[in-house]
Formats: C-alpha cells, sequence, structure tokens
C-alpha cells in the first residue's frame, strides 16, 4: 500500500498544528514538516522539548506518522571551516528534533553549488561534514536523504549519487524529487530510477508546466511529470517508502488552489495511479 503523506510547504497559511488536523481530514498517512526558523508551518531549531512532545502527540492523535524534516542548512560545502562547523551542528539538531518526533528521515542539501573548476574540493568538504552528521544521524537511527535540488551540488541524479558514495554511509540516501530534475533540464525518470535506485529513501512529489518561459506550479496531473509511470518504475525498483506531496503553495500562493482543495486533487491522483498498478 502506497504511503502517502503531505508536506507543511502546501500550507503556509496554517499553523502547524492547524497542517496536522487538515491533513489528517484529508485522509493522508503522514506528514512532513519544514524545519526552518523563518517558515510559521513549521519547527525551528529551538523549539523546546516540550513543544516536540506536544506536536508528536498531537500528530499521533490523529493518526499521522511523522515522515520527515526539512531543514534548509546549505553551508556544508562552505570555504570557511566555521561555517561548516555550523552547519553540521544545525545538521545534528535537527537530527535531535527528528528523534524527538520518532520521525525516520531528514532531507538534507547537497550543499551550494559551485563553479567546476572548485567541484573537487567543494565535494569534499560536502562529504567530510555529510559524514560527520550522518554518522552521528546512524546512532539515533535516523536517515539523511540527499535531495535533488536546484542551486546545490546535487542538480542531477548522477551527481546526487556522486555526492551519497563519497559520503559512503549507509544511512545517506537520496529523497529524489523528478520535477526538480525536469526544470534544471536534468535526467528523464526513466534515467533518474536507474542510477539511484535502491539508495532512493524518500520522494517529493509534486507538478508543474511551462508557460513560455515561466515554470507554473500545478496540481498533480494538471502538469509535465509523468507521475503514473514515475511510480511504476518506483515499484519495479522495489521502492516502499513515502511519496510526499510537496505542494509548492509556499512559493505559488497564487499558482494554485487551497490545500484543502488542491492537496486533496493530488492524493486522489495518487491513488488512482495506486489502483492502476
Amino acid at each position: 500500500m502506497m504511503k502517502i503523506v503531505g508536506h507543511t510547504m502546501g500550507t503556509p497559511e496554517a499553523t502547524l498544528h492547524e497542517a496536522i488536523d487538515l491533513f489528517a481530514e484529508l485522509g493522508l498517512d503522514g506528514i512532513e514538516i519544514i524545519c526552518a526558523d523563518d517558515y510559521g508551518c513549521g519547527i525551528n531549531l529551538a523549539t523546546t522539548t516540550s513543544e516536540l512532545a506536544d506536536i508528536r502527540q498531537r500528530a499521533t492523535d490523529v493518526g499521522l506518522s511523522i515522515a520527515g524534516l526539512v531543514p534548509y542548512t546549505k553551508d556544508t560545502n562552505h570555504p570557511s571551516a566555521a561555517a561548516r562547523d555550523k552547519a553540521a551542528a544545525d545538521l545534528k539538531r535537527a537530527v535531535d528534533i527528528a528523534v524527538a518526533l520518532d520521525c525516520p528521515g531528514i532531507r538534507v542539501f547537497g550543499g551550494h553549488e559551485v563553479p567546476p573548476t572548485e567541484h573537487g574540493i567543494a565535494l569534499g568538504w560536502l562529504a567530510e561534514s555529510l559524514r560527520q552528521v550522518g554518522e552521528y544521524a546512524s546512532g539515533a537511527r535516523v536517515q539523511l536523504n540527499i535531495e535533488n535540488h536546484m542551486d546545490t551540488m546535487a542538480t542531477s541524479a548522477e551527481m546526487t549519487m556522486a555526492i551519497a558514495r563519497a559520503v559512503g554511509l549507509p544511512n545517506v540516501g537520496v529523497l529524489y524529487d523528478q520535477a526538480n530534475l525536469a526544470f534544471m533540464n536534468s535526467e528523464s525518470y526513466e534515467m533518474a530510477t536507474a542510477l539511484q535506485g535502491p539508495r532512493i529513501q524518500h520522494v517529493h512529489v509534486k507538478d508543474f508546466y511551462w508557460q513560455g518561459a515561466d515554470r507554473i506550479a500545478a496540481v498533480l496531473g494538471m502538469g509535465i511529470i509523468p507521475w503514473a509511470a514515475i511510480i511504476n518504475a518506483l515499484t519495479d525498483l522495489g521502492y516502499n517508502g513515502c511519496y510526499s506531496i510537496e505542494y509548492e503553495r509556499r512559493w505559488y500562493p497564487n499558482q494554485l488552489p487551497p490545500p484543502a482543495v488542491g492537496m486533496k486533487q493530488c492524493l486522489d491522483f495518487l491513488r488512482g495511479t495506486q489502483r492502476q498498478q
């Protein structure tokens, strides 16, 4: 059975408790929570133990699992050792929060994007930082998932896998985002799933289409990403992790309907692809 969760990117107007309640009402299986100081529908690194216990209890009460945390730390390949140490410390704090929430994994960025001439040394810094955090997370049984993402070093499936191999830890895998790869004109879904294969630990699901040179966010099934085929490919690979509806209302509030409407449409679409399998 496909496990479908909601991402709090889709609920920028809500509090986190309101998002938990909404996702339960929609019939989602879990929630993925942004971990950032500048976003109301999320958790910040200074959240107290009692506040985390309250969040965990609220999710438990309505039958949601907490499927992932989404920190935005990127200085893991910064030229400054002090900046890298701060980034690693912030990610370790995110691991601690994941443990408090009984959350199995966190999204990590592949550092900052760098010019080709700086690639080698930046990859070394990045791998060292993520290895340090990954070893810490391993002791807590938390997975780190490197997302295919623009403006990082993970701008292709091939490069994401190169980072994961450089880190060299079994609990450092891939967060697969085909919409990001399509936006960056990187690999097709056939190549991306083949390259990343069993290292895929989590999947972000969103859609968009082009209007001239502009990227327009869309409800699932109304854009250009062939999600039914992607889900079939992942099923063939044995993927049994979460599909997280990364409804981009945080960034594109005027392009998407309210989450009670649009995220429900996304959920129905995903359940429809499940019936086709």
